[in-house]
């Protein structure tokens, strides 16, 4: 009899498991089913309230149309899961539909920022930044590294336009605009005057540098720096710093030059040791954030007591691991994944422009303070 009521048992669990089997099976299926059915443009101008004719506008041309009704598709298109056919709308312009990200390799330097391997955060958030903006247009982000002006004309042939990451030479300036394509130069590019660009503004950002020591109470700061006369950002940054600084009527600050970053920053960390136990000193900026990182490793490790929240601190580009060191310090933030954004935005509106715009863009990009936690 038991064996007969356990039968029975499990003959009724096995119907309820393939109940749900089935149910599950069924719901995933319809889910399947819903998913295969594409949707369309109309279903977008349907939940946004506008025309078909006006997604279109909006993904194509979207200068054309006014804010309300861009978020409203956007918002739509979002909701909906539709992405538009790029590749076809790029054969009814006579494009390529792509517009690709140029960096620049700049092998003949004997210093040069974006080799430090701390940096790499910095072009994926650039890259971050282009291709959230990218995703609501009719445009693709391809990426090339160009070494010479053969490479670059190959990336131009196979796009629409040009953003161009960390040009800091004329040469290179030069190179791009004779192309003849749309193009937008960035970010160390605020003075290259005849040119499209979105700059970061570096003598900005050294005066934000001062301004901070000096509220932090510094009456003498040391500013770590290195390259000057090479790295025109590095000038610009110095340049700044005591432009500002000497207006306060404080103490001219000691300029201490070295290799920027983390190496650098370790080796000058003696001399700025003693300056700061003697009084010579009593504050600290540096060109980029890794070279002070650098200098307070060795300071906080081999000087006890030097390293405290009282020092008055400050770095340059805001790295974002700031948070994970034992120590922290000031640093100003040039928001590249905003400037890269809208770096892209003003290249995108020069190419769905109906009238094409041939004429200069330049927008500057004023750092701001990043403070310590």
């Amino acid at each position: 009899m038991i064996y007969w009521y356990l039968s029975i048992l499990i003959s009724c669990i096995q119907q309820i498991l393939w109940i749900n089997f089935t149910r599950e099976n069924r719901t995933v299926s319809a889910h399947k089913k819903a998913k295969s059915k594409s949707i369309t443009r109309n279903d977008v101008a349907e939940r946004a309230g506008v025309s078909s004719a006006t997604v279109s506008r909006v993904f194509n041309v979207p200068q054309t149309v006014n804010l309300d009704k861009r978020e409203a598709v956007f918002a739509a298109a979002k909701q909906l899961g539709y992405r538009p056919n790029k590749s076809a709308s790029a054969l009814r312009r006579n494009g390529t539909g792509i517009i690709t990200l140029v960096e620049f390799k700049k092998p003949e330097r004997s210093y040069y920022w974006g080799d430090i391997p701390n940096f790499t955060w910095f072009y994926a958030d650039i890259v971050r930044g282009i291709t959230e903006k990218l995703d609501s247009t009719m445009y693709s982000l391809n990426i090339e590294t160009v070494h010479t002006e053969e490479s670059l004309k190959n990336a131009a042939e196979v796009s629409d336009g040009l953003i161009c990451y960390d040009v800091d030479m004329p040469e290179e300036a030069e190179a791009v605009k004779k192309l003849g394509i749309p193009y937008i130069l960035a970010h160390h590019t605020r003075d290259f005057s005849g040119f499209n660009r979105c700059s970061t503004d570096n003598f900005a950002g050294g005066r934000v540098q001062a301004e901070t020591l000096f509220r932090m109470g510094a009456a003498r700061p040391a500013y770590i720096t290195g390259f000057t006369e090479e790295v025109m950002p590095h000038k610009e940054r110095l340049e700044g710093f005591m432009d500002c600084w000497l207006n306060t009527g404080s103490s001219e600050p000691i300029v201490i030059n070295c290799r920027p970053g983390r190496e650098g920053g370790e080796s000058v960390a003696g001399h700025v040791a003693h300056l700061l136990k003697t009084g010579i000193c009593d504050g600290i900026a540096a060109v980029n954030d890794i070279t002070l990182i650098g200098l307070l490793k060795v300071l906080s490790g081999k000087h006890n007591g030097l390293v405290d929240d009282a020092l008055p601190l400050c770095g340059y580009d805001a790295v974002p691991f700031r948070d994970l060191l034992p120590y922290t310090f000031a640093s100003v933030d040039i928001s590249p994944r905003a400037l890269y954004a809208r770096a892209a935005e003003i290249l995108v509106n020069k190419l769905v422009s109906p009238k094409r715009d041939t004429g200069e863009t330049s927008e500057v990009f004023a750092p701001s303070l990043s403070p310590s936690n």
